[in-house]
């Protein structure tokens, strides 16, 4: 098999996606995602397909001789994410009540060698084992490679893999505040990520990866919330989420990311395979950091700073 590098591309449809977020009051919970699928998210849809609200599709051509088959390689994805911000406001119906913050961005909650940190979007504990170092586990497929007019072009196939992406947060609508002893509601959320895409080649008798295409993507929710009679609701719903096109080089996706490109093609070529390093792993266990006492990535205040903070 002899690949046609120059024909690698990344077909991203987003169409309509755009962050949002839903109340469940019943759970106490409020959700962050992006609005294309978001009830399959709230739910706890379990196939990626059905809940995501980003596919993407990557394809490359090969030379293949009759007889020939790719069972020596693996095309998939690999993922890298940056948490550039994570913050959480919460207060009280007066004043009196104080409010909070919580930062899920910043050490303890975060390790400070991970801060700021493009980290492997992979997870094994969803997938399953094997999935590492890749997005999922889908096989990729292979097609005859048509020309214009809807025939067959001789010796060229096309191998194609899909990934589904599903972005998403779920954290506590209330708190309650350790100064004042009083509950504190969810005012504000302001989470914002930056996304490499890499639909990548990997050899299995070598392991060596291969990248073939690039995909940089920015997401940001910025969420304000409001009560009336213990009912939440969503005042102002905003954020961005961009992309680049695709490119064959890493030059542009850094560009376009404002990172270093031998730092991200590094991580692409070259993976973590220790599933406590994905950025899921470090996301969950950032959560989980929240029930310590005393823990510095949470503030508390007596009284709001001002009348018309919340």
């Amino acid at each position: 098999m002899h690949l046609i590098p120059e024909t690698a591309v990344i077909a991203l449809d987003a169409e309509g996606a755009r962050p949002g977020t839903t109340i469940d009051m019943n759970r106490k919970s409020a959700f962050l995602h992006m609005t294309v699928n978001a009830d399959a998210v709230v739910s706890g849809v379990s196939d990626d397909m059905t809940a995501s609200g980003i596919r993407m599709s990557g394809s490359v051509d090969a030379r293949m001789s009759r007889g020939e088959n790719t069972s020596n390689w693996k095309f998939r994805f690999i993922q890298l994410v940056v948490n550039l911000q994570s913050y959480f406001a919460y207060a009280g119906i007066s004043s009196a009540d104080g409010y909070m913050e919580i930062r899920l961005d910043i050490p303890p909650a975060i390790p400070r060698e991970k801060q700021y940190d493009f980290l492997l979007d992979a997870d094994p504990k969803f997938y399953g084992a094997d999935v590492m170092p890749f997005t999922n586990n889908r096989d990729h497929f292979v097609f005859p490679k048509m020309s214009g007019s809807g025939s067959e072009v001789a010796g060229i196939s096309t191998i194609v893999a899909n990934m589904y992406d599903a972005p998403s947060s779920r954290f506590n609508l209330a708190f309650q505040n350790k100064r004042t002893h009083k509950v504190n509601l969810l005012r504000m959320v302001s989470v914002y990520k930056l996304f490499l895409t890499a639909f990548v080649m990997r050899d299995e008798r070598s392991m060596k990866i291969e990248p073939l295409a690039f995909v940089p993507w920015i997401l940001r929710w910025e969420m304000r919330y409001g009560w009336q009679q213990d009912q939440c609701m969503a005042t102002s719903v905003g954020g961005k989420f961009d992309f680049g096109t695709s490119s064959r080089s890493i030059a542009p996706a850094a560009q376009f990311l404002g990172m270093k490109a031998d730092y991200l093609l590094e991580k692409i070529k070259n993976p973590t395979m220790n599933p406590d390093d994905t950025a899921n792993e470090v996301d969950r266990k950032a959560h989980r950091h929240l029930d310590q006492d005393n823990t510095p990535n949470v503030q508390y205040w007596d009284e709001w700073a001002n009348s018309t903070q919340f």
